[in-house]
C-alpha cells in the first residue's frame, strides 16, 4: 500500500503555510517545504519563509539547510523529501509552490546522474558580462513582446527586456541564474505514475 502524503500547493500568498500548520496539528503531521528558495539560510524575506512563531511548534523540514551558494535542484528535493516520507514516522505534509519539485517527488520522475566534473565553459561565453549573458538568453527565447525585468546576481543588478507570452507571463524563469540545466525536450517526457496516494 502506498503511503499517504498531503500536498498543499498554490500561488504565492494564498495561505499555504497557515493551512499546512493547521493540517499538521489536526493530522499529527510535520511539514516538508516544497519551496526552492526556503532551503537557503538567510533568504527569509524574499521567500516568505515561515517564522518560528508562525510554526506554532509544528516541525518543518527542508528549511534553512543550505548556504545560498550551494546548488539545489528538483533531484535534490526529490531525494531529500522521499527520504523523509519513506523513513520517518510522521504524517507528511508537503507545502510549497515549486511545481516541478512537487511532481518530481510525487511521481516516478527519473533523473540521470550528472558527472561531478563539468566540462570546461565556453571561453567566448566566459568573456561576456552578466548583462551580456542574460541578453543572449533573452534574445534566443524572445519572439514576441517584452517587459522590463531586473535580476540581482552576485551583487550585480541587471535590467533587461524579458520575453512574455500572449498571456503576459514570462517566457522563461531564472530561479537560480548562476546554474543552467539540461533543456528538456518532448523525447525526455514520459508517462509517470504516482509514487504516493
Amino acid at each position: 500500500m502506498k503511503k499517504k502524503v498531503l500536498v498543499i500547493a498554490g500561488p504565492t500568498a494564498s495561505g499555504k503555510t497557515s493551512f499546512s500548520i493547521r493540517m499538521a496539528k489536526k493530522l499529527h503531521g510535520e511539514v516538508i517545504s516544497g519551496d526552492s528558495i526556503q532551503v537557503y539560510r538567510g533568504l527569509d524575506i524574499g521567500s516568505g519563509k515561515v517564522t518560528e512563531e508562525e510554526k506554532q511548534g509544528v516541525v518543518h523540514h527542508l528549511i534553512d539547510i543550505l548556504d545560498p551558494k550551494e546548488p539545489y535542484s528538483s533531484f535534490d528535493f526529490q531525494r531529500m523529501a522521499r527520504e523523509l516520507i519513506d523513513h520517518e514516522d510522521f504524517f507528511p505534509i508537503i507545502a510549497g509552490g515549486t511545481g516541478l519539485y512537487l511532481k518530481a517527488c510525487m511521481y516516478d520522475y527519473a533523473f540521470e546522474k550528472e558527472d561531478e566534473k563539468l566540462p570546461p565553459a565556453d571561453p567566448e561565453l566566459e568573456s561576456l558580462s552578466n548583462e551580456e549573458l542574460l541578453a543572449l538568453i533573452i534574445k534566443s527565447a524572445c519572439k514576441g513582446k517584452t517587459v522590463p525585468l531586473t535580476v540581482v546576481r552576485g551583487g550585480d543588478t541587471i535590467t533587461v527586456n524579458a520575453p512574455v507570452d500572449n498571456a503576459g507571463k514570462l517566457g522563461f524563469q531564472l530561479a537560480n541564474p548562476i546554474q543552467f540545466y539540461k533543456t528538456i525536450t518532448k523525447a525526455d517526457i514520459r508517462e509517470v505514475s504516482p509514487r504516493f496516494d
